[in-house]
């Protein structure tokens, strides 16, 4: 004869998983952006109610039991130049779930003011030369544009893709002002210009 006692069970639902982030403004993690008011979204999930976030520059940090919006996407404005985290976790049925966590790269420095120099060839051509530093994102590339002096003020060069040192595609001759356009990663710019007499465009 076997004899059964009673139990008591309690069922605990499962804890919700960390969102699914994803952001319109800064969308992947490992580039940088100029933005430094980023838009975050998360997809909603059955049941999860509202959500605690955080934004520090630890990778990991989890964020406390505080609700702290009921959306599924926050703005968040003015995040200091540099690389932060945004921790974000869900609460269904009373229990909080697990955090996910998204990297922003933040970048509105620009790169560092520079003077082009150059030297004339026994060809007649120009030699440009020009380098700057970037203390965030770094350079991504530099450009190169020509004005002939004697244009209008509000005449924009054709810029052009360049690495230093960069022959100038025209003979001496006339004057001209060469722009240098450095672009960093983040997409921020800073000219630098030399003016060069006898060049002709």
């Amino acid at each position: 004869l076997a004899l059964f006692g009673e139990a008591l069970y309690s069922i605990v639902p499962a804890p919700p998983e960390g969102p699914t982030l994803y952001s319109e403004t800064n969308p992947f993690s490992d580039q940088w952006y100029n933005n430094n008011t980023p838009v975050i979204g998360w997809d909603a999930v059955a049941g999860v109610v509202d959500y605690s976030y955080s934004v520090d520059d630890q990778p990991f940090t989890i964020p406390d039991n505080t609700p702290d919006t009921t959306d599924n996407r926050i703005s968040l404005p003015d995040l200091p130049n540099g690389i932060s985290y945004f921790h974000i976790k869900g609460r269904k049925s009373g229990i909080w779930g697990g955090t996910t966590h998204f990297t922003l790269r933040v970048d509105t420095l620009f790169p560092a003011a520079f003077t082009p120099t150059y030297e004339r060839l026994s060809s007649g051509g120009t030699l440009l030369s020009f380098f700057t530093t970037d203390s965030l994102s770094g350079i991504d590339h530099y450009e190169v544009g020509v004005i002939d002096v004697g244009a209008p003020p509000d005449t924009v060069p054709v810029f052009q893709e360049a690495e230093s040192p960069f022959q100038l595609p025209s003979k001496i001759s006339g004057e001209a002002r060469v722009i240098v356009r450095a672009i960093d990663a983040a997409g921020n710019v800073r000219d630098g210009q030399v003016g060069i007499s006898g060049f002709t465009l």
